[in-house]
């Protein structure tokens, strides 16, 4: 018997929002659709018993429930969490981890299965979409690495053989994301945690450009704005946070 995926829980600071600019979805049919009068919408494969999505997308490549477009209701900020999915959900080319909520701009580009479409909100701030433009811009940003038994390179300054896992690694990079949200200065928490080479700086690593880093990384750090935290971001070298400092 097939495993039914549990019931989408709406996060606790999900809600309607009040803002006279609200969001909207291009490309899923011939004209922008509203998505302001609900908390959350749920997009998925089907309209099977107890599986109701509010946007149905048919394809083999699109789970029952695939993700969820979420509202912050106080400050109007979209929100989008992948739901577990089998394939994946992305923003902006970029893969975002199952069940965190990832943030939205103006004009990004979300991707469930074969389906693309944009969440366009023009008071919301801007996705960078010219690739001519996202090709020549130069950023820097500073990182926290936490590795695990499968990274590419399991070992490090710190610690000469890593057998943590996966799922350890995500506990402990959080934690040292609630800690920097709570005060501690992001150099301070990279000094004595990161699993980079770069933690003798504070984790900072520089200005570079597109092409220089991992793609999950520079889609992540690309996509933020100066001073941003970002969510969790796995690449093959392990957990990261990234701050962008420039």
């Amino acid at each position: 018997m097939a495993h039914a995926p549990s019931p989408f829980k709406q996060p606790s600071w999900a809600g309607v929002s009040g803002d006279t600019s609200p969001w909207t979805i291009e490309g899923l049919s011939g004209s922008p659709i509203p998505i302001h009068e609900r908390a959350h919408y749920l997009l998925g494969r089907s309209r099977d018993p107890g599986f109701d999505v509010d946007f149905v997308l048919e394809s083999p490549d699109v789970s029952s429930r695939h993700a969820a477009l979420v509202h912050h209701g106080e400050q109007n900020i979209l929100y989008v969490i992948d739901l577990a999915s089998r394939k994946g959900t992305y923003v902006d080319g970029a893969k975002i981890p199952p069940n965190k909520p990832t943030k939205v701009r103006n004009g990004s580009e979300l991707q469930v299965g074969p389906h693309k479409f944009r969440c366009v909100n023009p008071g919301a701030p801007s996705a960078s979409t010219s690739p001519e433009k996202r090709q020549a811009r130069t950023i820097r940003a500073s990182h926290v690495l936490v590795k695990h038994v499968g990274s590419r390179n399991p070992s490090s300054w710190r610690e000469p053989v890593i057998t943590r896992s996966k799922e350890e690694a995500e506990r402990m990079i959080e934690a040292h994301r609630t800690q920097i949200i709570a005060g501690t200065a992001f150099d301070i928490v990279a000094q004595s945690s990161s699993d980079c080479s770069s933690a003798k700086r504070g984790g900072d690593l520089g200005p570079f450009g597109r092409g220089q880093m991992q793609a999950e990384f520079e889609e992540a750090a690309f996509a933020l704005q100066v001073g941003e935290l970002s969510q969790p971001v796995h690449t093959a070298s392990g957990v990261h946070i990234i701050l962008r400092t420039a």
